[in-house]
């Protein structure tokens, strides 16, 4: 993903840990996942690594979600107190920042609530994908 560089990785077999380790713009953003212990027949380094990298995106998202909080906060205060002083093109311009940042706010902050709520069912959906591949391996090695 464009969003970060892999700085570390660590996954353990016996206890089903796996922790990502990303660097972003925001500074270094982690993720952890423990395998539950009536999935460890399926454990796999890989999807372990797959869930950790979700929930560090998302914390990458909430990160975001300040950040162009806070630009719309500052354009506001901006607009707020030259209001004061000045008229016409000046308030128009940072207006238009305003109502800009505070429509990307708006939709990151849409964005980064919809990936937590969906968060459980995509790892739901790796679970099952991990099972169903390995059916068909015990299948393909039963004939």
């Amino acid at each position: 993903m464009a969003w970060g560089k892999i700085i570390d990785s660590i996954f353990d077999e016996d206890t089903g840990y796996s922790y990502v380790e990303f660097e972003t713009k925001y500074g270094i953003v982690c993720g952890e996942a423990y395998c539950h212990p009536n999935d460890m027949d399926i454990i796999n380094q890989w999807d372990g690594f797959r869930i950790c990298e979700l929930r560090a995106y998302l914390e990458f998202e909430r990160l975001n979600m300040i950040a162009l909080r806070e630009r719309y906060l500052a354009t506001e205060h901006v607009l707020n107190t030259l209001a004061w002083n000045y008229e016409g093109d000046v308030l128009d311009s940072i207006g238009r920042q305003s109502q800009a940042a505070h429509k990307l706010y708006k939709d990151a902050r849409e964005k980064y609530y919809r990936h937590r709520a969906n968060m459980g069912d995509t790892i739901q959906n790796i679970l099952r994908q991990r099972r169903e591949i390995r059916s068909r391996e015990d299948f393909l090695l039963d004939n």
